[in-house]
């Protein structure tokens, strides 16, 4: 237990803590869940930021990620991950079905059809949104109540939003 120990506090050291912005320490965001997306190496940091603030980080989405470049952090990561790649981009692909198999936590590996490293065909970036914006949804709305405003015509995913609000204008 203390090498692992000892291992995750190596990751950890020295790399840019993602989570640690105000976010964290801002009332207005601190209770709320965070997700992390990352791509291409940006994957790894995302990643590597999960398994060092598993308290923290509730989702993760890697798109045409490099999760080899984290391979350390994988079996540390404890949040749902959802790797999306091209299906013409071969080398990635693999590189994320391999790294899928290190992971041990809820993770689906998406594959677009046509789509290279960059996503650039018509829709596939799209895709990618769409998506993303599934996963973080199921994974991170789910934990926080949906308010609506009447005053505002909107809603806020704010689980402070009628105390904020309910003073004086």
């Amino acid at each position: 237990f203390s090498s692992r120990r000892r291992h995750t506090r190596s990751l950890c050291d020295g790399s840019s803590d993602v989570c640690s912005s105000d976010l964290s320490r801002d009332p207005a965001t601190a209770p709320l869940p965070l997700g992390l997306f990352g791509s291409s190496t940006g994957a790894a940091v995302a990643l590597t930021a999960a398994a060092c603030r598993q308290a923290l980080v509730r989702a993760v989405v890697c798109r045409g990620g490099r999760p080899d470049l984290a391979r350390a952090a994988l079996p540390l990561v404890r949040a749902p991950v959802l790797q999306i790649v091209g299906e013409r981009d071969p080398v990635v692909l693999r590189v994320n079905q391999e790294a899928a198999r290190h992971l041990r936590v809820d993770h689906q590996l998406v594959v677009i059809p046509g789509a290279s490293h960059l996503f650039e065909e018509p829709g596939a970036l799209q895709a990618v949104v769409d998506l993303s914006v599934a996963w973080f949804h199921r994974q991170l709305i789910s934990s926080v109540s949906l308010v609506q405003s009447p005053s505002r015509g909107c809603s806020a995913i704010d689980p402070d939003w009628r105390r904020r609000t309910s003073g004086p204008r």
